[in-house]
């Protein structure tokens, strides 16, 4: 007996420490937002010519961000399909710094009159602010209780 409530209190444990399909999901979608705008910056450089992007490009070259982007997009979605929480930390933490660095290089061109609407800095600041919460305190979806009963339900009927 004893044996054997020690053994489902290892699973419950392992199972706990288990990557959530959710955090799978968010860094896959984290993976697919660096990759495609890292790629898109090695292929088709000639899109970035809009003078919002001249505070960033005097930082360092596009095919330097571009590297930088498609290193996050590999370690987030390595994380993913691996479930590797050591490897979800790095591409969190290189997700939020990147999306940071870029969106202040665009607030700066806010600034400095050489973009016309601020929705592009705010966008990009509240995806990194959001990425570092993520890394700080993985929060809890406001639908996870819901989704739990409905699992819960549906256990039971079956």
């Amino acid at each position: 007996m004893p044996t054997r409530v020690r053994r489902e209190a290892l699973t419950r444990a392992v199972q706990a420490n288990e990557m959530t399909q959710r955090a799978k999901w968010y860094l896959a979608v984290a993976s697919c937002r660096h990759l495609l705008t890292g790629c898109i910056a090695l292929a088709l450089p000639g899109t970035f010519k809009s003078t919002s992007f001249l505070p960033i490009l005097e930082a360092a070259p596009l095919w330097f961000w571009a590297l930088i982007f498609v290193g996050a997009g590999i370690s987030c979605g390595a994380a993913a399909l691996s479930g590797h929480e050591g490897l979800a930390r790095l591409g969190m933490g290189w997700s939020a710094t990147s999306t940071l660095i870029v969106g202040a290089g665009l607030l700066i061109a806010t600034f400095t009159g050489q973009l016309s609407s601020p929705t592009g800095p705010i966008l990009w600041l509240a995806v990194a602010f959001k990425d570092f919460v993520v890394c700080a305190q993985p929060i809890r979806s406001p639908f996870e209780g819901l989704a739990e009963q409905l699992a819960r339900r549906n256990q039971h009927r079956g």
